[in-house]
């Protein structure tokens, strides 16, 4: 019945491989902000109570949090890769495709790792700055935007969930509009790996002594 019918109205199942592939890569995005922002939640904890942590341990871990994250990072823009490959081999006359738009929930993903970045790029940059610093107010404005990243990363993850889950239908035919949106994804996070890596290199650089 449906083969007189136009593309534009028939509609079929969506696999699952074009919806859990981007997902995955969304996915590990925002996990990978959020367990940094975990990791350094961790390192400020300890630093209350261990006196010998000293400024090159501190900047050592950050690196070693920037780094880690960074990895995760890079599997994500890999399983992106991936995912475009998919949705560009299923996107032909016979197969459903979902619009580019829905990929764009990919988006929010973005946040959790770019607060994290900037909460590690505030705690090296602490020990860049010339004269006294403030620690203590420091510190608190960092523990704010680390917990912001927490909370930011649970949403971002929740609506990815229909996504992945929820078995949609879509038009049959071709779409370019997939590809290109998990693309502007993808691009995002290959700036937040670039970031995580450039903030590995800057904890490295030499920095002021920490007095008082």
């Amino acid at each position: 019945m449906t083969d007189n019918l136009s593309p534009e109205l028939v509609r079929a199942r969506v696999s699952i491989s074009q919806r859990i592939v981007p997902v995955a890569s969304f996915a590990l995005t925002a996990i990978g902000g959020m367990l940094g922002a975990w990791w350094m939640l961790q390192l400020f904890r300890r630093l209350r109570t261990d006196d010998k942590v000293t400024v090159k341990i501190l900047l050592g871990e950050l690196g070693a949090i920037g780094q880690s994250v960074g990895l995760i990072y890079v599997l994500a823009v890999f399983v992106g890769l991936v995912a475009i490959i998919v949705a560009f081999m299923r996107s032909d006359e016979d197969e459903a495709t979902l619009p580019g738009i829905a990929y764009l929930a990919g988006f929010p993903c973005l946040i959790s790792p770019g607060l994290t970045a900037y909460a590690m790029y505030m705690a090296i940059a602490v020990f860049h700055i010339p004269g006294k610093v403030d620690f203590t107010k420091a510190g608190a404005q960092i523990a704010e935007v680390i917990v912001a990243s927490l909370f930011a990363g649970i949403p971002a993850l929740i609506i990815l969930l229909p996504l992945a889950f929820l078995p949609f239908t879509a038009r049959v035919g071709k779409r370019s509009s997939p590809q290109i949106c998990i693309g502007l994804v993808l691009v995002g996070i290959v700036i937040l790996t670039a970031v995580s890596f450039w903030l590995v290199g800057y904890s490295l650089e030499p920095t002021i002594p920490i007095t008082g």
